[in-house]
């Protein structure tokens, strides 16, 4: 009721940070029911940490359609992840990408700013995610990521800006610690 509507596109099993999370029983059992019900057309399950083992299991239950999973250039385990959002596709299961710039700034200098059009180029180039839903909260940077949808090509430039900034740890970066 308080959102206007009979049914949600996606009803994802929030934050589950463990495979156990994303097969929790009663859960689960929930999220078949709301689909059955016609109150999502999608379930699924989101994470932000033991992201490729959440994917594998969620991709391995048998009732979700979707995962919702941080992926970006900086991430440690990117590789793993990758591998999973490819295993996930071949089971069927669709993946969102979300944290896709990777961070705000390099370290904590206002002077090194993320490449946030090279980041979101480097997810949007994996043919297995499904879509993104990078941050923005202006209309520049609306325009950024809309930017990106005219050439996906990752020029060297911008592959040169990903090594460096994947190399660099600083407060800033999201690491999944909580």
């Amino acid at each position: 009721q308080r959102l206007r509507t009979d049914y949600v596109d996606i009803l994802y099993l929030h934050s589950c940070y463990t495979p156990q999370m994303a097969t929790y029983e009663p859960l689960m059992n929930a999220l078949v029911k709301a689909k059955k019900q016609g109150k999502a057309r999608f379930i699924g399950t989101s994470t932000h940490r033991d992201i490729a083992n959440v994917i594998r299991t969620t991709a391995d239950a048998g009732i979700y359609d979707v995962v919702l999973a941080a992926y970006n250039y900086v991430l440690e385990e990117k590789e793993d992840i990758k591998k999973t959002i490819q295993y996930a596709a071949n089971k069927g299961v669709g993946v969102v990408a979300m944290k896709t710039q990777g961070g705000r700034r390099l370290q904590e200098n206002p002077d090194s700013e993320i490449n946030n059009q090279a980041a979101l180029k480097w997810v949007l180039n994996d043919e297995n995610v499904c879509t993104t839903i990078p941050g923005m909260t202006t209309f520049d940077q609306l325009d950024v990521n809309m930017g990106v949808m005219n050439d996906l090509a990752l020029t060297t430039h911008e592959l040169n800006d990903l090594r460096i900034a994947a190399s660099m740890r600083g407060t800033l970066f999201c690491q999944n610690c909580r």
